[in-house]
C-alpha cells in the first residue's frame, strides 16, 4: 500500500489550496464557543455541523514523503477499525485535522487561512471531503510523551459553519 504514507501529504496540501467562503448565517451550532480565547478544562468536545461530539481520542503521525512536521487527527467518533492511517468510523467520516512543526510544547494561533497554522473540520461523504476552516482558535500542545507515544494538549476553534471544539486532547502516535 504505497499510497498510505502519501494520503496526508496530498490531503494537507489540498486543505492549503482550497479556499472556501464563509456562512456567517449558517445554523452549524457553535452557540457558547463563541469565543476563541481560552480552552475549558474538559475532554475535547463541541459541535461538529450540528452534531454534538465528545472527541475519542485521535492520532499524530509525521508527516510523509519530504514533509516537514505532524499531521494530528482529533476523532469525532470512535473509529471501527485500528487503522490509524485510514481509520474508518460509522456514518461519515468527521475528524478535527491540523498540523504542528514539531512535537514540543507550543502555542499557536489558529486563522482561516492561516498559512501553515491552520485546522479544520473535515467530513468525508461518499470518498469527498468536505473542508469547514476555522476560522479563529488557539491550539496548545502541552506535552509529547516519546516512550508512551502520547502527544497532550488543548484546542479552542470556530469552524465557517459554526462547529467548535474545546477542550483537552490525547494522541497517540500512529505508525506503519
Amino acid at each position: 500500500m504505497k499510497f498510505a504514507p502519501y494520503f496526508f501529504f496530498i490531503f494537507f496540501v489540498t486543505v492549503s489550496l482550497v479556499a472556501c467562503k464563509s456562512d456567517d448565517g449558517g445554523n452549524g451550532g457553535g452557540g457558547e464557543a463563541a469565543n476563541c480565547e481560552v480552552a475549558d478544562a474538559q475532554t475535547a468536545q463541541g459541535n461538529f455541523r450540528g452534531a454534538d461530539f465528545v472527541s475519542q481520542g485521535g492520532t499524530y503521525i509525521e508527516a510523509p514523503g519530504n514533509g516537514n512536521g505532524f499531521n494530528c487527527a482529533i476523532y469525532v467518533k470512535n473509529p471501527t477499525n485500528t487503522d490509524c492511517v485510514f481509520p474508518l468510523f460509522a456514518g461519515t467520516q468527521d475528524i478535527i485535522l491540523f498540523s504542528i512543526d514539531a512535537l514540543e510544547p507550543q502555542t499557536l494561533t489558529l486563522s482561516e487561512f492561516g498559512g501553515a497554522t491552520f485546522l479544520n473540520f473535515n467530513r468525508v461523504v461518499d470518498n469527498t471531503s468536505e473542508i469547514e476552516l476555522a476560522t479563529c482558535g488557539v491550539l496548545e500542545i502541552t506535552s509529547y510523551d516519546e516512550s508512551a507515544g502520547e502527544l497532550r494538549g488543548t484546542v479552542i476553534a470556530i469552524g465557517q459553519e459554526n462547529s467548535a471544539v474545546n477542550g483537552s486532547f490525547v494522541l497517540s502516535l500512529c505508525e506503519f
